[in-house]
């Protein structure tokens, strides 16, 4: 999906994504990579969220990046949140804010 296709779908979900990151590569425990999207926005009344996608499978996470929902394997979710970090903070470091 593009960034404008991941807005798109975010609004349709009464979402505002914040920030996207696609086609971010990630590596599991045994040494397997896949490509994966990542946007991190603001739902309605439920606050923050952050949406893992790869092979359409998703993983949804709260904003203190909590399971809520999903059906990614599990061997994928903990390398994934962990890649989701690690862009956050690089953006963040980037210049000060997330756009």
């Amino acid at each position: 999906m593009t960034d404008n296709e991941n807005k798109k779908d975010a609004k349709d979900r009464n979402q505002a994504a914040i920030t996207t990151f696609t086609g971010i590569p990630v590596t599991n425990s045994q040494g397997e990579e896949k490509y994966f999207d990542f946007e991190v926005g603001q739902e309605g009344g439920y606050g923050q969220y952050a949406r893992i996608t790869m092979d359409g499978c998703q993983l949804i996470l709260d904003e203190h990046l909590a399971y809520v929902k999903g059906d990614l394997a599990e061997e994928w979710r903990e390398p994934a949140i962990a890649k989701l970090i690690l862009l956050l903070e690089v953006e963040l470091n980037r210049d000060g804010s997330f756009q």
